[in-house]
């Protein structure tokens, strides 16, 4: 085999350098594009992350104050439940109906008897004797105020309108292309059961 000579081995040496630069250059490059892909992608979703993290503030807020919140009262549960999320005691009245005995399956197979009491929040009659709109953020903070911090109270009905849909003559034009974010809750009624003691 012919000895390749010293410049013969430095071209070839550079020529291999060349191919290893460009194939490092392609890779960086196609790095460089996954990371602003990932970047710009990250960009969108900036503000979603961003509520999320102070609904994550809030949560932890809310849990260090009920932590002594007895939730056996409807009356003086849920109050301080809606309050955190922006809907005043004033918007609505608490209806209790008097506890009564159900039964109930365990694991698909075992019954029990329990005490369930029902909690109807009323909101036909807000401040000035007007119920008030709310969003849907409020509603959901809401309903999850009331379910995440007791274990005993459980939503079992929630009925909501939408301020487009109660103008009067709506019905006659047809249905607004997108409805606003307002809505009415015409009924939210949580249960509680109790293990009946023996």
């Amino acid at each position: 085999m012919k000895k390749l000579d010293f410049t013969s081995a430095l071209i070839l040496l550079g020529v291999l350098a060349c191919l290893g630069m460009a194939g490092w250059r392609y890779q960086l490059e196609t790095e460089l594009s996954y990371a602003k892909s990932a970047f710009a992608d990250t960009q969108r979703h900036i503000p979603e992350i961003d509520a999320l993290i102070k609904e994550l503030r809030e949560i932890k807020r809310a849990k260090a104050m009920n932590e002594e919140v007895d939730d056996l009262s409807a009356d003086t549960y849920f109050p301080s439940q809606l309050s955190q999320a922006g809907i005043g005691y004033t918007q609505y009245t608490i209806e209790t109906k008097k506890d009564r005995e159900v039964n109930f399956v365990v694991r698909g197979r075992k019954k029990k008897r329990a005490i369930e009491t029902e909690a109807t929040l009323n909101f036909k009659k807000g401040e000035g004797g007007k119920p008030r709109p709310f969003s849907r953020d409020n509603i959901h903070a809401a309903v999850y105020n009331s379910e995440a911090f007791s274990n005993r109270w459980r939503l079992r009905r929630l009925q909501l309108t939408n301020e487009d849909m109660r103008v009067k003559g709506r019905s006659k034009r047809g249905f607004p292309d997108e409805l606003s974010d307002r809505w009415y809750i015409d009924r939210m009624v949580f249960v509680m059961r109790r293990p009946k003691g023996r």
